[in-house]
């Protein structure tokens, strides 16, 4: 490699360490924000849930499982799609979940779920509804509702043009500690996400900023490294031209001074 290549390679290579670590720090950043992103969905995803898992179970501590149990017991009797909205017990499970439905603003009704006597699928019981139809069955058996028929739980839904749907579910108790229903609270989020894509879009934002900072504080910084570096080279190249010519120069007045010395002191011994 000639001397005139080494000072543009060693520069190559200066830029390059740069480049990588401008990289680095934009692969950091996405990994970062992402992860953010991400953690601050699951924040915002467990506060709906915890929400309306704390609604459920208010709700069926306040439901008496004995009438709740009576109502389906003679819809499931009598066959009938539409229960006597005038029944005592009925107008006062429905009042209840009409109070807990407008104090928490839900937008998306209550309903109680009661299983056919095949256990392979729930129909609505009470709800807030004003009109009392107990057949409209979830024909489609969803698991997730089925599964946690007798436990209880959560359950993050989907997606569709409303929003994102979010479920809880408990399970109703009569006197005799037996499960005979269950109440479903659910909530759409029309803006769901929204809180986090705004932490996104600041993040984001600061990170780009950041990074255009220092990228042009590492141009700075490398480009006088190239500056001394290439200073350098040419202090070394200098000083060697400069050795050379003075050895150069000694070498060829010392011969000649070597005769006229020589011959003066033969000229002063005779």
């Amino acid at each position: 490699m000639s001397e005139q290549t080494q000072p543009q390679v060693k520069d190559n290579i200066t830029k390059g360490i740069g480049w990588i670590t401008i990289c680095g720090l934009i692969f950091l950043t996405i990994f970062l924000n992402t992860s953010a992103h991400y953690n601050a969905l699951n924040k915002e995803k467990e506060s709906q849930l915890n929400q309306l898992s704390t609604i459920a179970k208010t709700v069926v501590t306040q439901i008496d499982g004995n009438a709740f149990e009576r109502i389906i017991e003679q819809y499931q009797t009598k066959g009938t799609s539409i229960f006597k909205s005038n029944d005592p017990d009925f107008i006062q499970i429905q009042k209840l979940l009409k109070t807990q439905h407008s104090k928490f603003k839900l937008n998306a009704p209550i309903y109680t779920l009661s299983k056919y006597e095949n256990n392979n699928a729930l129909f609505y019981g009470v709800s807030t509804e004003d009109q009392p139809v107990f057949n409209h069955a979830y024909t489609s058996n969803p698991r997730e509702l089925i599964e946690k028929y007798n436990s209880g739980g959560t359950i993050d839904g989907l997606k569709d043009s409303r929003g994102k749907w979010f479920s809880a579910i408990e399970p109703i108790y009569n006197q005799n500690e037996k499960i005979v229903g269950a109440v479903l609270v659910e909530n759409v989020d029309e803006n769901f996400g929204a809180k986090a894509n705004e932490v996104l879009l600041r993040n984001v934002t600061i990170s780009i900023a950041v990074i255009i900072m220092m990228s042009l504080l590492l141009k700075h910084y490398l480009n006088r490294v190239v500056r001394i570096m290439r200073a350098k080279k040419k202090a070394e190249h200098t000083a060697l031209i400069k050795a050379k010519f003075l050895s150069t120069m000694s070498h060829e007045i010392r011969t000649p001074m070597n005769a006229v010395i020589g011959l003066t002191n033969i000229l002063l011994e005779e």
